[in-house]
């Protein structure tokens, strides 16, 4: 190798992979257990950065048949992965895992799974979870939001929540480009 050729290996990004951390080795797990038994989600939001960050957690809709299905899967594979687990159900039929692991040692962070069957805002349905699965597409190697509700799920929870969009949201809402 020359002397260009080195200093342009040396200035290259590091490929981060599914693997590198111990959330994207469960989540890659889950999302192929899910295609496996036909489990219907998506992921709603901040995984365009995936692998590189998965954000604060993870968030997920699952058709309402599939849920204790789902619920099978996380425990199942929580286990296999040595993860420490509390799950906290709300009214609403939405579960937060949190996974942690085993030792806690610094080296990984646990991570939040939110897995629910709507959108749902202190007992408001603001968006059918059937609506978001039935326009469902493929990014990369799981299941997202269509654009339009995506952006519709976003403008919701901006204004239910806090009666505004915040600046991060209106950053998504310009990346989806589904209008003005």
């Amino acid at each position: 190798m020359n002397l260009a050729q080195n200093s342009a290996a040396s200035l290259s990004p590091t490929t981060v992979t599914w693997d590198d951390t111990l959330t994207g080795r469960f989540l890659s797990a889950l999302l192929t257990a899910y295609e496996e038994e036909t489990v219907r989600y998506v992921v709603l939001r901040n995984y365009e950065r995936w692998p590189e960050d998965f954000g604060k957690d993870v968030d997920l809709v699952v058709h309402p048949n599939d849920v204790q299905l789902s619920h099978t899967s996380v425990r199942r594979l929580a286990r296999a992965f040595g993860l420490h687990w509390i799950v906290r159900a709300k009214r609403s039929s939405h579960r937060t895992y949190y996974l942690l692991p085993s030792p806690v040692d610094g080296t990984e962070r646990g991570f939040l799974l939110d897995v629910r069957t709507d959108l749902v805002h202190q007992g408001l349905v603001y968006l059918p979870g059937e609506m978001v699965l039935a326009t469902r597409r493929r990014h990369q190697s799981f299941y997202v939001p269509s654009p339009a509700l995506e952006s519709l799920g976003i403008l919701l929870h901006g204004v239910i929540d806090s009666g505004a969009v915040r600046d991060s949201y209106r950053d998504r809402l310009l990346q989806l480009r589904t209008g003005d």
